[in-house]
C-alpha cells in the first residue's frame, strides 16, 4: 500500500511540474496570435507578419524588398476599457497611440526595432485609415481577468508541486498539507484553468 501511495504521489509531482512549466510558457509566449496581411493594391508588394501573446509580440513589415521589424507591447486604457498592441517604446507613448487609434486620429509612426537589422530604407505611411471600433481592441477587463486567473492557476500549481514533494519526503500531520490537501489544491487549479479557458 505504501509503495502504491508513493507511486501516485510521485506521478502527481511529475504531472504538477509539467503543468507548471506549460502554464509559465503559455503565459509568457509571444505566439498566442499569429497573422499575415497582404496588400491588394495594384503595383505594390506589401505584407505584414504579426504575432503576439498576452504581454508582447513583434511584427515584420515587408514593402517591396524592404523588411522592417517592430516590437509590440500590450497596452491598456482602462478608462476606455480597451487593450491593444502598441509599437511605441515608452508607456506614455503607447497609451497615447491606442487612445489616438480609438478616437480615430492618426497615431505617431512606429520606431523600428534597434535589435534587428533592416534591409534598405523606405518611408511610407503604412497605417490603415479605417474608422475604429471597440471590436478592434481587446476588452481590458477580460485581459486583466485572464491574467489574474492564469496567475492564480500558476500559484496553485506551484503549491501542488511543493505539497506533493513534501508528501513524498514526509508524512504531514495537518490534513491541508497531506494527500487530502492535494485534492483541494489540484481541484482549485483545475477550476481556475477551466475559468481561464472559458474567458
Amino acid at each position: 500500500m505504501t509503495k502504491t501511495r508513493w507511486i501516485f504521489l510521485f506521478a502527481t509531482f511529475v504531472i504538477s511540474c509539467g503543468s507548471l512549466i506549460m502554464l509559465i510558457v503559455a503565459t509568457t509566449t509571444t505566439e498566442w496570435v499569429k497573422g499575415r496581411a497582404e496588400s491588394t493594391a495594384v503595383g505594390t508588394t506589401a505584407a505584414l507578419d504579426a504575432h503576439y501573446g498576452l504581454f508582447s509580440g513583434s511584427q515584420i513589415l515587408y514593402i517591396l524588398n524592404v523588411e522592417s521589424h517592430y516590437d509590440l507591447a500590450m497596452t491598456c486604457s482602462f478608462g476606455d476599457n480597451i487593450c491593444g498592441m502598441s509599437c511605441q517604446r515608452t508607456p506614455e507613448a503607447r497609451i497615447d497611440e491606442i487612445t489616438k487609434i480609438f478616437n480615430g486620429q492618426t497615431p505617431s509612426e512606429c520606431p523600428i526595432s534597434s535589435a534587428r537589422s533592416n534591409k534598405g530604407e523606405l518611408e511610407l505611411n503604412t497605417r490603415q485609415q479605417d474608422t475604429p471600433s471597440k471590436k478592434q481592441f481587446i476588452n481590458a477587463g477580460l485581459w486583466l481577468t485572464t491574467i489574474l486567473f492564469l496567475g492564480t492557476t500558476i500559484i496553485l500549481t506551484f503549491l501542488c508541486t511543493v505539497q506533493s514533494l513534501a508528501n513524498i519526503l514526509s508524512n504531514p500531520v495537518w490534513s491541508i498539507f497531506s494527500v487530502y490537501g492535494l485534492y483541494i489544491w489540484n481541484g482549485m487549479a483545475i477550476g481556475f484553468t477551466v475559468l481561464t479557458l472559458i474567458l
